[in-house]
């Protein structure tokens, strides 16, 4: 689930940000908090401005994002570097808080405010992920580098790890004979 609130997150952030960044601002188009409203126009409705089209869009794929770091805390164990990925990985409970800066009927710097622990969990969250990826691929880059007595690097994977129980030696699982170069008649 994770995954696939982050693949919605993705959608639509990647959406918003190619609509502002290609039409919007090249177009000029403009908002500021005595004006809300902003830039009136053709392009008025592509405008980034609060309570607009891609203002809800872009509260969307936040909420989208957050509901991701709900389904993925758990997998992360409750100790060490692991436990201080959980608590910031659970900046999901504060979703209420990000709609009521997104979607409370008018506008006002002090409603963004609602929205401020959701702007230290996030970024908080990133930075200890990063820490936790780094020190799994550091761990596995030295364990792969293990030595076997005699010199030789020690093997990840070896024969006796071909293949499940269930598939006889020598015949993989599309059904291809490797020792006769020929089908398995079995797999037709």
């Amino acid at each position: 689930m994770a995954v696939a609130f982050a693949t919605i997150y993705t959608t639509y952030n990647t959406l918003n940000y190619v609509i502002q960044l290609a039409t919007v601002i090249r177009a000029g188009c403009t908002w500021t908090v005595e004006n809300p409203g902003g830039t009136q126009g053709p392009l008025s409705l592509l405008n980034q401005s609060p309570h607009s089209l891609v203002w809800d869009v872009d509260a969307l794929g936040f909420i989208f994002l957050s509901l991701s770091t709900l389904f993925a805390f758990p997998v992360f164990e409750k100790r060490g570097l692991q436990l201080w990925v959980r608590r910031f990985l659970a900046n999901a409970l504060i979703i209420p808080l990000s709609c009521i800066a997104y979607f409370y009927p008018g506008y006002s710097v002090g409603q963004l405010l609602f929205g401020l622990p959701w702007e230290i969990t996030v970024p908080g969250s990133l930075l200890l992920l990063a820490l936790y990826f780094r020190r799994t691929r550091q761990y596995a880059r030295s364990a792969a580098r293990e030595r076997k007595p005699g010199g030789k690097r020690r093997r990840l994977w070896s024969p006796e790890h071909r293949a499940p129980a269930a598939i006889p030696h020598g015949r993989r699982s599309c059904g291809w004979n490797s020792r006769a170069g020929r089908a398995h008649p079995m797999a037709v």
